[in-house]
């Protein structure tokens, strides 16, 4: 059986792939295409902590000593003694 090549020209003259790089470089691309689309149905993990005994301005007063829960990013509650729902369970 005579061997097939797959022929293509660029300016640096023609280049030669043979089957099995082809197929190579297609089940590459297929992962890869597969890969970003699992990525993309991942949740993001829950992210959140307390900052404790912070001093807090808030435009008009100052808490001396008050604690900032962050949660996913955004301020969640502020103020002197909070406790977060893993705190009360």
């Amino acid at each position: 059986m005579q061997k097939r090549a797959f022929t293509m020209s660029n300016a640096a003259g023609p280049v030669v792939w043979s089957r099995h790089a082809n197929h190579l470089v297609c089940g590459a691309l297929a992962v890869l295409l597969l890969s970003l689309g699992a990525l993309a149905q991942t949740p993001r993990p829950e992210n959140e902590f307390v900052i404790r005994n912070a001093r807090i301005f808030d435009g008009s007063r100052v808490i001396a000593k008050g604690d900032v829960w962050v949660k996913n990013g955004m301020i969640e509650a502020v103020g002197a003694g909070i406790k977060t729902p893993s705190e009360s369970a």
